[in-house]
C-alpha cells in the first residue's frame, strides 16, 4: 500500500479534466437566421415566370411567393419547386397577360429571414411559334414593277419577299427594297417590261420563317406610256419608249389601266397594220394631236370599222373605249369592212365613263358618235363633227337606250350631217346645256341636212339643250317626219330646253 499517495494524486487528475469536458467553459453553438434575399431577377414565359437570385448566407432552402398585386402579406406561396435549396424556380401556372410580383423568403434550421422587396412585375406571354405560309398572292402589273399582296399571316411579325422568272424558289431572289417588312404588300421595282416573273412570300417572327407561299401564276410588268409613229415604229423590234410602235393595236395590246400611248402623225388603217374596231382598254388613254384635233400639218388619223361585240353585225366602228378611257387628237371616220356592213361609225361607246375631247368625227358612212346604252358620266367636249351619213340617214350624235346619269356635251361642232343629234326613245342621258351633267352647252348645232336636233322621246320628258348656237332663233321646231330646215324634230311633244339659244356666229 505504499503507492496510494499516488493513485490518490492520479485519480485528482482525472476527476479534474472529466469536470471540464462536461461545460465547464462558456462557449455557445446556436446557430442563426439567414440573411435576406437580395434583389430578384423575373424572366416571363409561356403561363409561367422563371424567378432567380443570389443565394443567402446561411440559408439551407428558399419560398417562392407571387401576387398580382405588390403586397406580401397576401402573396402565394408557389409550392411546386422540385428543389427549394435552388436558387431558382419556375412559377407556373400563371396567366399570359397578367403582371405578377415575387418575394423569397431564405430559410434554415433556425427559421425563415424577413420577406426579400418585391421583384419588378413580370408578365407571362404566350410561347412565340413559327408562322405559317402565306396563302394564295395578287400580282398587279405596273411601269417596270409589280405589286404583290397577300392576307396577314397569325403570328408573322414581318415578311420576305421572292421573286424569280422561273418557277423555282431556290434560285429566286429577295426583294430588299420594301421600307415596310411588316405590311401586307410589297412593290418590286427594277424589273423589266414584259418579263414573266413568278413570286413567293415568307412570314417571320422572333420564332424562325415560314415555308414559301404557294406558287403563283407568272406575272408580266408593263410600261405605262407607249408612243406610236406610223412612218418610224416598228411592231416586232418596237419597245413602245426609245422606239415606238408602229401601230395603235400594237400598244393598246400591252397596256393596263393608267396607261397612256401618244400617236404621232399618220395615218392608221388596215393597210398600215391595224385591226378594227381599235378597242381602248378601261383606263387607258388614247392621245393624238389634240392642239389641232388630229388636223396638223400632218394629220393623224384613224380610219376603219370592224363588228363591235354585242351590237348588230350590220354595224361596225372605227374605235371603241371602255370604261374611263380617254379618246383625244385625232380624225376618225368609220368605214365599212365589208358589203355586208351598212352602218359605219367613228366611235361606239358601250361602257362609262368615256371621255371623247378635241378630235374630228368626219365622213362616217352612218354616225360619228354612237351611244348605245353606255356613256354615263362620259364627256364629249371640243370637237367637230361634221359630214357623217349618206343619203337620208346619219347623225353626228346619236343616244340609243341611255337613261342614265348622261353625257356631258359641250363646246363642239355639230354641222353638216344628215341630222346632228338624235334622241332615240327612251334616251335622255345627252346633256347638251344646262341640264344634270352641268353642260355648258356652247354647241353649234347647225346647218345638217335635214334636222339639227331630232328626238321621238315621250311628253314631259325634258331634254337640256340649253346656251347653244343654232340656225334660228328661238330654234324652229317640227313634228313632221318629212320637213326639213327646221332645227328641232320633236314627235311626241319632249320638253326641249333650248333657254339661251343664239344663232350660229
Amino acid at each position: 500500500m505504499k503507492n496510494w499517495p499516488v493513485n490518490i494524486c492520479l485519480l485528482s487528475l482525472l476527476m479534474m479534466f472529466l469536470l471540464a469536458g462536461c461545460g465547464g467553459s462558456n462557449s455557445n453553438n446556436t446557430t442563426s437566421l439567414p440573411t435576406q434575399v437580395g434583389s430578384i431577377t423575373v424572366t416571363p414565359a409561356d403561363t409561367q415566370l422563371t424567378v432567380t437570385w443570389a443565394a443567402a448566407t446561411g440559408a439551407t432552402s428558399y419560398k417562392v411567393y407571387y401576387n398580382t398585386t405588390n403586397n406580401s402579406s397576401t402573396a402565394t406561396e408557389f409550392t411546386g419547386d422540385n428543389n427549394a435549396a435552388d436558387t431558382t424556380c419556375n412559377v407556373t401556372g400563371l396567366t399570359n397577360g397578367t403582371a405578377y410580383y415575387v418575394w423569397i423568403k431564405a430559410l434554415n434550421s433556425a427559421g425563415s429571414s424577413d420577406f426579400s422587396s418585391a421583384s419588378s412585375p413580370g408578365t407571362p406571354v404566350a410561347a412565340v411559334i413559327v408562322p405559317a405560309a402565306p396563302g394564295s398572292l395578287a400580282v398587279t402589273a405596273g411601269d417596270a414593277q409589280l405589286t404583290v399582296t397577300w392576307a396577314a399571316v397569325t403570328g408573322a411579325t414581318s415578311y420576305k419577299v421572292y421573286f424569280n422568272t422561273a418557277n423555282n424558289t431556290s434560285t429566286a431572289t429577295e426583294f430588299t427594297g420594301d421600307s415596310n417588312t411588316a405590311d401586307t404588300s410589297c412593290t418590286i421595282t427594277g424589273l423589266t417590261n414584259g418579263t414573266p416573273y413568278y413570286f413567293w412570300v415568307i412570314a417571320s417572327n422572333s420564332a424562325g420563317n415560314s415555308n414559301f407561299s404557294p406558287d403563283t401564276s407568272p406575272a408580266t410588268p408593263v410600261a405605262t406610256f407607249y408612243t406610236v409613229n406610223a412612218a418610224t415604229g416598228d411592231d416586232t423590234i418596237g419597245n413602245g419608249t426609245t422606239i415606238p410602235y408602229k401601230t395603235i393595236t400594237k400598244a393598246l395590246s400591252l397596256t393596263v389601266s393608267g396607261a397612256s400611248v401618244t400617236v404621232g402623225p399618220g395615218t392608221y388603217d388596215a393597210a398600215h397594220g391595224e385591226s378594227f374596231p381599235i378597242i381602248v382598254p378601261a383606263g387607258v388613254r388614247l392621245i393624238g394631236d389634240e392642239t389641232n384635233k388630229g388636223n396638223g400639218t400632218a394629220p393623224t388619223t384613224i380610219n376603219g370599222g370592224g363588228n363591235v361585240s354585242g351590237i348588230l353585225t350590220f354595224i361596225s366602228a372605227a374605235v371603241v373605249p371602255l370604261d374611263n378611257t380617254v379618246v383625244a387628237g385625232f380624225i376618225i371616220t368609220g368605214t365599212a369592212p365589208n358589203p355586208a356592213v351598212q352602218a359605219p361609225m367613228a366611235v361606239i361607246v358601250k361602257n362609262d365613263s368615256v371621255t371623247i375631247r378635241n378630235n374630228r368625227l368626219v365622213n362616217s358612212g352612218k354616225n360619228g358618235i354612237y351611244f348605245y346604252g353606255g356613256g354615263n358620266n362620259s364627256v364629249v367636249a371640243g370637237n367637230v363633227i361634221q359630214s357623217n351619213g349618206v343619203g337620208n340617214n346619219g347623225n353626228g350624235i346619236s343616244f340609243i337606250n341611255g337613261t342614265g346619269p348622261g353625257v356631258r356635251v359641250e363646246n363642239n361642232i355639230i354641222s353638216l350631217n344628215v341630222y346632228g343629234v338624235e334622241y332615240d326613245a327612251p334616251a335622255t342621258s345627252g346633256d347638251l346645256g344646262g341640264g344634270a351633267m352641268g353642260s355648258a352647252g356652247g354647241n353649234i348645232i347647225s346647218g345638217n341636212s335635214n334636222i339639227d336636233l331630232w328626238t321621238n322621246v315621250d311628253a314631259g320628258v325634258t331634254i337640256s339643250a340649253r346656251n347653244n348656237f343654232w340656225d334660228h332663233v328661238p330654234p324652229t321646231i317640227t313634228s313632221s317626219s318629212s320637213a326639213t330646215d327646221f332645227d328641232i324634230y320633236n314627235q311626241f311633244g319632249a320638253n326641249v330646253d333650248t333657254t339661251g339659244a343664239a344663232l350660229v356666229p
